[in-house]
């Protein structure tokens, strides 16, 4: 699983597909919008794509909103700013904007309840994953 640091980044490698949308955890944003919102996201549209989303244009405009809208309706985008204006310790971003979640193995042995709640984690990532047509 991954927890994704960059929502450009994020949603420009999920639609490239570098990064399956069934593998993401949650992307933790700098932004403060609804992509659901057409206001809201004409202005991401407008600022990403000339910089962040430049050179992935020819993918077009529905195809990163799909994805935005995916992680947003599944509970999968946190933006910060919507509870607060301080900035989060440590909320950096590289160029790759991605951590890899996991558990040892020797947690999953040794405690009950880790176990238990990676294998709930697991059903519902499961039921959350779309089918590739």
């Amino acid at each position: 699983m991954k927890v994704g640091l960059s929502f450009s980044g994020c949603v420009r490698d999920i639609v490239t597909g570098r990064v399956p949308i069934g593998d993401v955890l949650v992307v933790m944003a700098n932004t403060n919008f609804d992509p659901t919102d057409d206001e809201d996201w004409q202005e991401i549209w407008s600022g990403y794509r000339e910089y962040e989303w430049h050179d992935f244009q020819h993918l077009g405009e529905s195809h990163f909103r799909e994805i935005a809208e995916a992680l947003w309706r599944t509970g999968r985008i946190h933006q910060w700013r919507r509870f607060t204006l301080e900035r989060p310790l440590g909320l950096y971003v590289s160029s790759n904007p991605w951590m890899e979640v996991f558990i040892p193995p020797e947690d999953l042995h040794d405690q009950p309840a880790v176990r238990a709640a990676w294998q709930q984690y697991q059903v519902v990532a499961k039921l959350c994953q779309r089918e590739e047509t």
